[in-house]
C-alpha cells in the first residue's frame, strides 16, 4: 500500500513550500485523479510518488518501506518493476520504432499481447515519429506497462490529445486500472469525473478534498530484484542513433580517420623499413665482413653517440676516459678461428712487416678485377689493390714510393723486401662497388707465408645461419671483441628510422589529439540534445554505468569503423606506394601492414574514443531525472 505522511516540498530558490503537509493513502487498485490549477503542485506530487524526486518534509511509504531510504540501485530497481511513468509529452525515443520503444531495456514475452491490447499490432516496426498523438500515447502506456508495475503514474496523458483520442485513452486506462494503482495529473475536470475512482483536489499545495479517502488495508511484500539490462537491447539504442545521426557521425569517422591513416603510415614504414633491414640482413648484409683486430673499436657505440647527446659531466671533478678494449689475440685464439672455416667464403690475415702492410687471402678472389698486369701465379707475388685508382699514401711511403702517382707500368714488376725476402707487384687490382671486399686496399696476396700473429683478421661469413654460427663462436670469448659491419649498419639505420619515425609519431599525435577533443565536443553535444531521453532512461531503471556504456559504445563504435576505414584505406595505397617506395629506396615492400598495424590503431581509437567521451559523459551522473525530463 502507498502511503504519504506529513509530505512538504520547497524547491531551491523559493521561500514558498510548493507541497504543504500532503498526507494521503492510495488502494492497490483504482484510477486516481488529481486536479488542481497550474503550479499547485499536482506534478511535484506525482514526482515524488515516482521517486524522481525527494521531499524536504515527511515519508512515502510503499508496504511501510520508506521510498527516501532506497539507495540507488535500489531506486533504479523501483523505477523498474513498481512505478510505470506516462508522460503528456510521451517521451519515446524517435530513432526507434514502436516494439524497440516499449522494449526499452528488456525483451518481454508480454509483447504481442500488449500490442493487441493497445491496438499497436500493425504499428509495431513503424518509427514512432510517424505515429499520431494518441498513438503515441498508447504506445507510452504500453512501455509504462510492459514490466506490470504496481503503480502506473500519468502526468496529463490527455493534454495534448483531442476529445475522441482522449477518451480513448481514458477508456484504456480505466480497463488498466482494475489490476493496477493509476494515479493522473489532470487538468481535464470532465475526464476525471467520468472515469476516475476517486478524485483528489489541490490548491496552493494543499489538499482541500479528496473524494475517497483510502481504507488502511494490509501491506504486501516489498521485493526489489537487480535491474537486468540485455546487453542487445544497449546495441540496438547504440546502433540506432548513431544511424540516425549518419551525416555527422561520417564526418566525425572521416576526421578521425585521417589522424589513425597518418599514425598507420609511421608505424606501418617503420615496422617495414625493420623487416626489410632484417630482410637485407639475411640476403646481403649478412655477407659484410666480421672484423678482429688487437685494439677493438665499437663501431656500433660511436655511431650512436653522434645521435644522442653527451653525458652531462659534473663540475669540480675528472673522470677516466674509457678507452678501446685490447683484444688478446694469440696462437690459441687463431687456431680456435679454424673451427668457422667451414662456416666462412674467405678469411683475410693482414700482418704489418718491416713496416709494411700485407693482406693474405686463404682463398683465391673471384670477384677481383685485373686492371693492369696479371694475377698471382706463386709464391712471392702480390698485387696492389686500389680503390677509384687511389691508396693510403702510407702504404706506398712504406714500399719507397714517394711520389704523388704512378703509372701502372712503373708499379707491375716493382720488387721489395719483407725480412731478406723479395716480394714483386705483379698486377694492379680492384673491387666493384657492391663487393663485399670493396674496402679492402693494399698489399694483397694467397698464400699466406708468415708464421706470425696477425694485426688483423677480416671474416667473410657465407650466409646468415653461416654468419649466425660464426658469431656464437666468437661470443663464447668475451675477452676478444669485433666489429660486425652488418650490424652497425643495420643498426644505425634502425637509430635514424627510429628517430624520423618520433618525429613523424608527435605530427601524428597532435592530428589524434585534435580528432579526440572533436569526440568530446560531439559527446558534449549528444548529452545536452538527449537530456531528456537521459531521464526517460533513468526513470525506466537504466544505472547511471548503463547510460554512460550507451554514450560511451556510441564513440568506440566509431572509433572501431575508423579504425577499420583506415586500415582498409591503408591497404588499398599500399601497393602503389611500395612500387614508388621501392623505385626511390630500392627496398622492396617498405610499407608493411599486418595484424599488429590494426591492433594498435583499432586499441588506440577505442582508447581515444573513451578519454574523448569521459568528461562530457560524467556529466550524466550529476543529472536528476526531474530536471533531465523538465529540460528544453
Amino acid at each position: 500500500m502507498l502511503k504519504l505522511i506529513n509530505i512538504s516540498k520547497q524547491y531551491k530558490g523559493s521561500k514558498d513550500l510548493t507541497l504543504k503537509n500532503i498526507n494521503l493513502e492510495f488502494e492497490r487498485t483504482g484510477l486516481v485523479s488529481i486536479l488542481g490549477p497550474s503550479g499547485c503542485g499536482k506534478t511535484t506530487l506525482l514526482n515524488l510518488i515516482g521517486g524522481l524526486d525527494t521531499p524536504t518534509l515527511g515519508s512515502i511509504l510503499i508496504d511501510n518501506y520508506e521510498l527516501t531510504k532506497l539507495k540507488k540501485k535500489e531506486l533504479d530497481a523501483y523505477h523498474n518493476q513498481y512505478v510505470g511513468f506516462v508522460y503528456q509529452n510521451y517521451n519515446l525515443i524517435n530513432y526507434l520504432n514502436v516494439v524497440e520503444n516499449i522494449e526499452l531495456i528488456n525483451k518481454n514475452k508480454e509483447i504481442k499481447y500488449l500490442l493487441e491490447y493497445l491496438h499497436l499490432k500493425d504499428k509495431e516496426k513503424k518509427q514512432v515519429k510517424y505515429l499520431s498523438g494518441g498513438e503515441k500515447q498508447r504506445v507510452s502506456i504500453a512501455r509504462s506497462l510492459i514490466n506490470k508495475p504496481r503503480i502506473l503514474l500519468c502526468d496529463e496523458p490527455t493534454g495534448a490529445l483531442d476529445t475522441k483520442t482522449s477518451h480513448e485513452i481514458m477508456k484504456l486506462l480505466k480497463k488498466i486500472s482494475k489490476t493496477t494503482l493509476i494515479i493522473m495529473v489532470t487538468h481535464n475536470k470532465d475526464l476525471a469525473s467520468i472515469y476516475s475512482d476517486r478524485i483528489i483536489s489541490l490548491e496552493d499545495g494543499k489538499i482541500i478534498s479528496d473524494t475517497l479517502p483510502a481504507k488502511e488495508s494490509s501491506n504486501s511484500n516489498f521485493h526489489l530484484k537487480r535491474v537486468s539490462v540485455n546487453p542487445n537491447k544497449i546495441l540496438n539504442i547504440i546502433s540506432k542513433n548513431i544511424k540516425s545521426k549518419y551525416k555527422r557521425n561520417f564526418l566525425t569517422v572521416i576526421a578521425f580517420s585521417i589522424g589513425l591513416i597518418s599514425l598507420g603510415l609511421v608505424l606501418s614504414i617503420s615496422s617495414g623499413f625493420n623487416k626489410s633491414m632484417e630482410r637485407e640482413e639475411q640476403e646481403s648484409l649478412s655477407k659484410y665482413p666480421i672484423y678482429l683486430s688487437k685494439t677493438s673499436t665499437n663501431l656500433n657505440n660511436d655511431l650512436k653517440n653522434i645521435f644522442s647527446t653527451k653525458e652531462k659531466i659534473e663540475d669540480n671533478y675528472i673522470y677516466k676516459l674509457e678507452t678501446n678494449h685490447t683484444n688478446i689475440i694469440d696462437e690459441t685464439y687463431i687456431n680456435n678461428l679454424s673451427t668457422i672455416e667451414r662456416n666462412l667464403t674467405n678469411q683475410i690475415n693482414t700482418y704489418l712487416l718491416d713496416n709494411k702492410v700485407i693482406s693474405i687471402s686463404k682463398n683465391p678472389i673471384d670477384e677481383i678485377i685485373i686492371k693492369a698486369g696479371r694475377n698471382i701465379e706463386k709464391n712471392g707475388e702480390l698485387l696492389l689493390v686500389v680503390n677509384n685508382n687511389q691508396i693510403d699514401e702510407n702504404i706506398l711511403l712504406s714500399l719507397d714510393l714517394k711520389e704523388e702517382k704512378y703509372k701502372y707500368e712503373d708499379i707491375i714488376n716493382y720488387q721489395f723486401k719483407v725480412k731478406r725476402d723479395k716480394y714483386k707487384i705483379v698486377g694492379i687490382a680492384t673491387f666493384n662497388d657492391d663487393s663485399y671486399y670493396q674496402d679492402l686496399t693494399g698489399l694483397l696476396s694467397y698464400d699466406d707465408f708468415f708464421k706470425q700473429i696477425p694485426v688483423s683478421i677480416t671474416l667473410y661469413p657465407k650466409d646468415y645461419e653461416n654468419k649466425n654460427e660464426i658469431i656464437k663462436h666468437l661470443d663464447s670469448y668475451h675477452q676478444v671483441e669485433y666489429t660486425d659491419y652488418s650490424a652497425t649498419i643495420k643498426s644505425v639505420s634502425k637509430t635514424l628510422m627510429d628517430g624520423v619515425t618520433v618525429i613523424l609519431l608527435c605530427f601524428s599525435m597532435i592530428s589524434l589529439i585534435v580528432s579526440t577533443i572533436m569526440i568530446g565536443i560531439i559527446s558534449y553535444i549528444s548529452v545536452v540534445e538527449r537530456i531528456k531521453e537521459i531521464g526517460l532512461f533513468k526513470s525506466l531503471g537504466l544505472s547511471n554505468r548503463n547510460i554512460k556504456i550507451i554514450f560511451i559504445g556510441e564513440n568506440v563504435l566509431l572509433g572501431i569503423v575508423s579504425s577499420i576505414i583506415s586500415f582498409d584505406f591503408l591497404k588499398l595505397i599500399s601497393l602503389p606506394t611500395n612500387k614508388l617506395l621501392t623505385n626511390i629506396t630500392g627496398m622492396k615492400n617498405i610499407l608493411l601492414l599486418n595484424s599488429k598495424t590494426l591492433f594498435i590503431l583499432l586499441s588506440l581509437s577505442i582508447l581515444l574514443s573513451i578519454i574523448g567521451s569521459y568528461f562530457p559523459i560524467r556529466k550524466t551522473k550529476k543529472l536528476k531525472i526531474i530536471d533531465c525530463l523538465r529540460y528544453e
